[in-house]
């Protein structure tokens, strides 16, 4: 998969910001005071195709993704192994947010089903930042609150 990394030197943080912006959550993130400086460092924008698959159901939730233009969807296998659509992340949201609530592995399949980009993110990195920012943990209750709206509808 390419991604796009950025060095910091030259208007780096400017653009790793700007490209960040399209996304609701990670801007919320990046406004907080005190993240955007160990945040942006270790943010990489990824291409996510139409039916790539991020997680499958129990895989390991090793990176986060925040869409910018692109969409995710969470689906479910029911017992007759049809499968239904249970939420949808693009950018206004994120995908691994199980990661969060007590569970390292994925819950549902995260399918791709609108192309475009997408921000990757090493969990560590919004955990620590969890612990550590009021602002953060508030946003990824926000997060977890709008996903939680979805399937409950």
């Amino acid at each position: 998969m390419n991604c796009l990394t950025f060095s910091f030197q030259n208007g780096g943080s400017i653009l790793i910001r700007s490209i960040a912006s399209g996304n609701e959550l990670i801007n919320a993130l990046l406004s907080a005071p005190g993240i955007a400086t160990n945040v942006l460092p270790e943010l990489r924008v990824v291409p996510l195709v139409v039916n790539q698959v991020l997680y499958e159901l129990g895989d390991r939730v090793d990176y986060l993704y925040f869409p910018l233009d692109s969409v995710v969807f969470g689906l479910t296998l029911m017992e007759d192994g049809m499968t239904i659509e249970t939420s949808m992340a693009g950018p206004e949201g994120l995908v691994g947010i199980e990661r969060f609530w007590g569970s390292r592995r994925a819950r549902n399949w995260s399918w791709v089903t609108i192309n475009g980009d997408s921000i990757q993110l090493e969990p560590k990195v919004l955990e620590k930042l969890v612990v550590q920012n009021e602002t953060a943990l508030e946003s990824l209750f926000w997060a977890y609150q709008a996903l939680l709206n979805q399937v409950a509808v």
